[in-house]
């Protein structure tokens, strides 16, 4: 539960250079699954190191070479490495790997992405829950493959993961001029039936996954059907991030807060939930006007369906209709 004490934890300076007690007072404070924690943590512990530091392409490569290193030996060859678009809280880099395989068969090259996170990034998250929940939810609906994660960044300079490289586009070539987020894209009036169409029954896929999808989901917490707890740590999630980072109270979170936890509602069916699902997060292919792969699986977890729900038919994800009023 929430802390209803709406009191500061201290002067903006201490959320800079946050010490041990502040930690504490956060973690005691804000109840949260133990791998969202234990992200959160590293987080505040390493604010007061170095700042942003641009990473030379040569050292992901390298990065990357050491993490397939220790999974299957030797007997590869990376590259084409190149900056990859896209992805706006993280790093990516995409490359061609020439290997054998996780089967150690028939010579090939197989395109790859590394997406890892970024010292200081917009949303912080874990890519071990990424790499689990792309690897569980791999033919419920179109994801690239996922091969390894590295997951507090022993090989690479920050925590990372490698998946196979998805083909597709995220917006219209025809429209080059829309954010790089994928927020408010307009597909256009012929292309958007047809996107929607999948966009829900994708949706609803991943919202009615078999159980026996869910049971590598070993960083993830469990949801109970007929508890509020999977919401309330949803609340404690965001409001932790926010006392973490805030850069001072604002008495309408509180009472945000406050309100939300009143009016949690117990869990009627236990869902993966997305919880990034828009435009943006997909790439279909304009050839066969399908979507090809959904993508940023980091706010991922195991609660409610109406979240996705809500959160995808926001207002602020939408654009007006070619009459320009609807």
């Amino acid at each position: 539960m929430i802390d209803a004490d709406a009191k500061t934890s201290g002067p903006l300076d201490i959320r800079a250079t946050p010490d041990e007690a502040f930690i504490r007072s956060m973690r005691e404070r804000f109840a949260v699954e133990p791998e969202i924690d234990r992200v959160m943590t590293a987080k505040l512990r390493n604010r007061a190191g170095p700042g942003f530091v641009a990473i030379p392409l040569e050292v992901l490569g390298e990065g990357c070479a050491a993490l397939i290193r220790s999974e299957i030996g030797g007997e590869f060859k990376l590259s084409n490495l190149r900056w990859l678009g896209g992805g706006a809280s993280k790093l990516q880099v995409a490359f061609d790997l020439d290997w054998n395989g996780v089967e150690s068969g028939k010579r090939r090259t197989t395109p790859m992405v590394l997406r890892m996170e970024p010292p200081a990034s917009i949303v912080e998250t874990s890519r071990q829950r990424e790499f689990e929940i792309l690897k569980a939810m791999h033919g419920v609906v179109p994801t690239p493959q996922c091969y390894w994660v590295d997951a507090e960044g022993k090989h690479l300079p920050h925590p990372g993961l490698i998946y196979g490289l998805a083909e597709g586009v995220t917006k219209p070539s025809a429209r080059p001029s829309q954010q790089v987020t994928g927020i408010g894209t307009n597909f256009g009036p012929d292309l958007r039936p047809i996107l929607a169409d999948q966009f829900v029954r994708h949706m609803a896929a991943i919202h009615t996954a078999p159980a026996d999808r869910l049971g590598g989901l070993e960083s993830f917490q469990p949801a109970q059907v007929g508890s509020k707890e999977s919401i309330l740590r949803q609340i404690n999630w965001w409001r932790r991030v926010w006392e973490e980072d805030r850069p001072e109270a604002v008495p309408l979170v509180e009472v945000a807060t406050q309100w939300l936890i009143a009016n949690a509602p117990a869990l009627d069916h236990v869902s993966v939930v997305h919880g990034d699902f828009r435009a943006g997060n997909f790439l279909y292919s304009e050839e066969s006007q399908k979507i090809t792969a959904w993508l940023d699986w980091e706010l991922a977890v195991l609660g409610d369906r109406h979240q996705d729900l809500a959160w995808t038919t926001g207002g602020h994800f939408g654009h007006y209709a070619e009459d320009g009023t609807t």
